[in-house]
């Protein structure tokens, strides 16, 4: 069988790990990552930079959302940006977001810790 194509965009640590995850278990999980979209925020943890993950594993790393290639599917953990309907579309089986929190009620920053506090 055809390994599936994936594209991930992600951020912070949990987007790190998740990442690392995918390159790891790449062969038994049959896929083949494509690309990644990060900004790379490691005001957490400098140590979990995506940008270096990636270069490790020769994975090109994107510049912007409108450079996603056709894949089959995009995996979103923590990533900063919203994506259009013409992004996901990009996707040809399934496009996945990690949000932490309900949506739409709960979308932009910090929306675990409004979820909470509600």
């Amino acid at each position: 069988m055809a390994k599936r194509t994936v594209l991930f965009l992600g951020s912070k640590p949990i987007g790190y790990h998740c990442f690392n995850y995918l390159l790891n278990h790449r062969d038994e999980l049959n896929v083949h990552v494509e690309g990644l979209l990060t900004n790379n925020n490691t005001r957490f943890d400098a140590a979990l930079n995506l940008k270096v993950l990636a270069e490790q594993y020769d994975i090109p790393v994107l510049d912007s959302l409108d450079d996603i290639p056709e894949v089959d599917f995009i995996y979103s953990v923590q990533y900063h940006q919203i994506l259009t309907a013409q992004h996901i579309a990009k996707a040809r089986i399934d496009a996945f977001n990690l949000h932490m929190a309900p949506l739409p009620e709960y979308r932009g920053c910090n929306q675990f810790s409004f979820a909470i506090i509600d």
